[in-house]
């Protein structure tokens, strides 16, 4: 996880960046041109600006659920 503050043209503020990367299934060396199984990553990135006291782990963690709920709501 890596985190930083950026703040883009518009802005009245700058926001946190979070990138978090997540481990996923095991791709076999079998049938590719590999000498060793990988591991497939998930790369997330959220862009934000809650309290500097809420780490980038309970974002990763809440912020998804709060997405999705977002996420209906554009879509009704």
């Amino acid at each position: 996880m890596a985190e930083d503050r950026t703040q883009l043209t518009g802005w009245k503020t700058s926001r946190r960046v979070i990138c978090a990367g997540t481990l996923q299934d095991l791709v076999s060396a079998a049938g590719r041109a590999e000498f060793w199984d990988q591991h497939e990553h998930e790369f997330l990135v959220y862009i934000t600006y809650p309290p500097d006291e809420v780490n980038g782990c309970q974002i990763q963690e809440h912020f998804p659920h709060r997405a999705d709920t977002e996420n209906v709501f554009d879509e009704l």
